[in-house]
């Protein structure tokens, strides 16, 4: 049941005990808290014939909520992000299984093959490996205090065999929501990684290596990976912490991934990434997704290698797909009344200005902000998420939104 599913996600982002096979007493009273907390809601909800509810997360404790909306068919706007101006709306008609971030292919379908967004993702592109974009997942993964190595010193550092392909298995946190993605094919992070890096060290035909999720830290999770794989006699295969990550987009031939970023910047140079669960960037054609377990066990341990580059029409494709979701879903502007002010995860940031600046913002009547246009336009689009079509430059007639 898809409620207990997220009620663990949440036990384990809480306690951050993603090998715990038993739960602890005060894993489960908080397991017990969520179960309650789930079945008041759907009693108030029942009882006052909710129609509209907004949550800041589609996973943990505003997951319950989310479920509730799904199952009561209730139209619901969830992952609002003021950072990027970001959030998707559920109605009942549609997919309430759709990642908040997914990636529609009559989105797609309006960028052209070739414009000045291709110079754009270029430029963001280039921006995101120098570790210019302030996301604290890639001010870490890409941080200029790294060290990038190419493919001969990438071999020497490794004692990598020369003629075999490099799979890289990009570990992610542990203590995180998996179940935030469809069609995922494991029981959590733990449990794919474990197995995948099982299979791919049986794989004989392929050179392996591990790197560690950028964020690790941030959740407690330092030095985690590395006990793991050392219990399994196989921490040389681990990458150093500071090595940059663009040493995987230049020097792999393949990434396995659940969902990960590295996925669609793999994709973007024209690499395969195999998936274990369906990020928002899958089932558009330039990602290896095994249907089944059994499909994805034998890909790992016997095929991966012999996966073809992708073509230049699916590399196109991925780069659609990569400038709709790091620019195009970036809707934030400096004249939307948000405050004036960017709140990034684990960066401090002048509360007392910000405040400042919102009252001041909302002195303003609300129809004569900007904010209150854009919002009223995104109600009447049919689009499900907020897309900043003007980033296309398609025409001086299109506005910014």
């Amino acid at each position: 049941m898809k409620l207990v599913i997220l009620d663990r996600d949440g036990v384990i982002n809480r306690f951050h005990a993603p090998t715990l096979e038993r739960l602890t007493w005060m894993m489960r009273l908080y397991a017990i808290f969520l179960l309650l907390y789930f079945f008041a809601f759907r009693a108030a909800v029942g009882k006052y014939r909710v129609k509209l509810v907004v949550l800041h997360d589609p996973a943990y404790l505003c997951g319950l909520l989310f479920q509730i909306c799904r199952l009561e068919r209730i139209k619901c706007i969830h992952a609002v992000n003021l950072t990027t101006f970001q959030m998707r709306r559920y109605l009942p008609a549609g997919n309430y299984a759709d990642h908040y971030r997914r990636v529609e292919p009559k989105m797609l379908a309006r960028i052209p093959d070739d414009g000045p967004w291709r110079t754009a993702l270029a430029d963001y592109m280039q921006r995101r490996i120098a570790g210019r974009v302030d996301n604290h997942d890639v001010v870490r993964a890409f941080s200029r205090g790294k060290i990038a190595f190419g493919h001969a010193a990438l071999e020497r550092a490794y004692a990598l065999t020369s003629a075999r392909p490099l799979v890289v298995l990009m570990a992610h946190v542990f203590a995180d929501a998996p179940h935030a993605f469809a069609g995922m094919l494991f029981r959590d992070y733990y449990d794919w990684f474990t197995q995948s890096l099982a299979l791919l060290r049986s794989n004989e035909e392929i050179n392996l290596l591990v790197k560690e999720h950028p964020s690790a830290p941030s959740y407690g999770e330092r030095g985690f990976l590395r006990r793991v794989m050392s219990g399994q006699g196989c921490e040389h295969l681990l990458l150093r912490e500071d090595v940059h990550t663009d040493t995987v987009l230049r020097c792999a031939d393949y990434v396995v991934t659940c969902g990960g970023t590295i996925g669609i910047e793999f994709a973007v140079f024209g690499k395969s990434a195999v998936l274990g669960a369906r990020p928002p960037y899958a089932g558009l054609g330039f990602t290896i997704e095994p249907s089944s377990l059994e499909e994805y066990r034998a890909m790992l341990s016997s095929s991966i290698q012999r996966l073809p580059p992708l073509s230049p029409q699916e590399t196109l494709t991925a780069k659609k797909v990569a400038f709709l979701m790091f620019e195009m879903m970036d809707a934030y502007e400096e004249s939307l009344e948000l405050g004036g002010m960017k709140y990034y995860f684990q960066k401090e940031y002048d509360r007392d200005a910000f405040f400042r600046r919102v009252t001041e913002e909302n002195s303003i009547p609300l129809e004569a902000q900007r904010i209150f246009k854009v919002l009223r336009a995104f109600e009447e689009s049919g689009d499900p998420v907020i897309i900043n079509w003007g980033k296309l430059r398609l025409s001086t007639s299109e506005s910014t939104y």
